[in-house]
């Protein structure tokens, strides 16, 4: 796997022909990681779970696809996320001004509108409606707040 670690928030607008483009702040992260030479294909998918968008690296995506493949579709725990995840995923390429259209299939299933917010996580950008994603914020900070910030045991490393 790579050395990719993509981080910080960061709100942008899709132009007139839909497309967005990926914020300077990764472009930077995915040359050093990736070299200049990088074909700047990735692929774009639903979230497992949340109400966004991934982009994946291509091999990344594949790995993550096999292992669901490997774990088989027997549960419904896997079968959901190989449908969201897997099933609901394209590949992209980024133009030179490191521009994307994601397909508006994609962009509905995620009520993706003109105002969006690439989140670095990892290796990965989420792409989220900016209104959803300051409601899950807000909705998160309140969570934290009346758990008041304790950790759970998967978080002290318990098994």
């Amino acid at each position: 796997m790579t050395s990719l670690r993509l981080r910080g928030l960061t709100r942008v607008k899709q132009d007139d022909k839909k497309r967005l483009a990926l914020p300077s702040r990764y472009r930077s992260s995915y040359v050093s990681a990736l070299g200049d030479d990088w074909d700047r294909q990735v692929v774009c998918a639903l979230h497992y779970k949340l109400d966004c968008l991934v982009l994946w690296l291509p091999d990344e995506h594949d790995a993550f696809a096999e292992d669901l493949e490997d774990r088989g579709s027997f549960d419904e725990h896997v079968e959901i996320t190989q449908f969201r995840a897997v099933d609901h995923s394209t590949d992209l390429g980024l133009d030179r001004q490191w521009r994307m259209v994601i397909p508006q299939d994609l962009r509905e299933a995620a009520d993706i509108g003109d105002e969006v917010v690439m989140l670095g996580r990892g290796s990965q950008v989420q792409i989220w409606d900016a209104t959803i994603y300051d409601e899950y914020f807000a909705n998160t900070r309140r969570l934290a707040k009346e758990m008041g910030a304790q950790p759970s045991d998967a978080m002290r490393g318990a098994k």
